[in-house]
């Protein structure tokens, strides 16, 4: 009877372990590459949804899950979510293109006005942030909407611009989407 209590009472603090992980916006490795994370941060603030977003990308991103359905779950403004699907397009073409397959004008004309390096958000950044990035908020201007993020592990900075729409924190830009240089 002891050895049934011991192993439930272990069961149910790694499921709250777990539980508490993801809901910090972190993906539990033990998981895999199956399933997305789904946590969020208390996204009452401008900081929390730029932070609680970037890094859940970041993580999907990083271990190759497919976060579609995560993505258009997301506060993201429809302007960001076509500024995003233009640059994940453009980068599709451009693969066409390198691969030496024949793309029409209109496609290589669309290739040339919204491609960025390797992925949108990122961009190139991508290569030099370290397997385990962790972001966290450097600052945030509420005249502009842009929340400074900062990797803590490899110091690289990524803006992020949040709009207030009807009382909630949505996002309309973040790296290469929808952030003039």
């Amino acid at each position: 009877m002891r050895k049934v209590l011991l192993v439930t009472a272990i069961l149910a603090v790694s499921v709250l372990g777990m539980s508490a992980t993801t809901s910090a916006g972190y993906v539990n490795k033990a998981a895999g590459k199956a399933s997305v994370a789904t946590g969020k941060i208390s996204e009452k603030t401008a900081e929390a949804t730029a932070l609680n977003f970037i890094n859940i990308y970041y993580s999907n991103l990083r271990n190759q899950i497919d976060d579609s359905k995560w993505f258009e779950a997301q506060p993201l403004t429809n302007n960001f979510k076509k500024a995003y699907k233009n640059q994940e397009r453009a980068i599709e073409i451009s693969e066409q293109i390198l691969s030496g397959k024949k793309v029409s004008k209109a496609d290589q004309e669309f290739s040339r006005k919204y491609s960025v390096d390797y992925t949108p958000i990122f961009g190139a950044r991508i290569f030099y942030l370290d397997e385990n990035s962790v972001f966290a908020v450097k600052s945030y201007d509420k005249k502009t909407g842009i929340v400074t993020l900062k990797d803590e592990k490899t110091e690289i900075e990524l803006p992020v611009k949040v709009v207030n729409v009807k009382g909630k924190w949505l996002i309309e830009g973040a790296g290469t989407v929808n952030i003039s240089e």
